[in-house]
C-alpha cells in the first residue's frame, strides 16, 4: 500500500520543496496564488498531507512549471532512487 511515508512520495516531496524554492516563492505566497492557508503547503512539504492531482497542477501552474513535465521528472526521478 502507497503512503505518504513511502520512499517515492518523499521524492516527490522533496521535489516540490525544491520546485517552490527554485520559483522563489515562500510558502505563504505560493498558498495565496492556490488561494489556500500557508499550512495548506507547510503540511506538503512535511509530508502530512498529499496533493490530488487538481491540487497538482494548480501548485504546478502557480510555480510556473509543467505539471507533465514535472511528472516526466518525477518518475525519472523515482525510477533513478530505486525507491518501491
Amino acid at each position: 500500500m502507497k503512503t505518504i511515508h513511502s520512499g517515492s512520495y518523499k521524492v516527490a516531496q522533496l521535489m516540490l520543496i525544491q520546485l517552490r524554492k527554485n520559483s522563489g516563492l515562500t510558502q505563504s505566497e505560493l498558498a495565496e496564488y492556490i488561494g489556500v492557508d500557508q499550512s495548506f503547503i507547510s503540511k506538503i512539504e512535511r509530508g502530512e498531507r498529499r496533493l490530488d492531482i487538481v491540487e497538482f497542477v494548480l501548485y504546478c501552474n502557480s510555480l510556473k512549471v509543467s505539471p507533465a513535465e514535472t511528472i516526466e521528472i518525477l518518475q525519472q526521478k523515482v525510477e533513478d532512487s530505486s525507491y518501491e
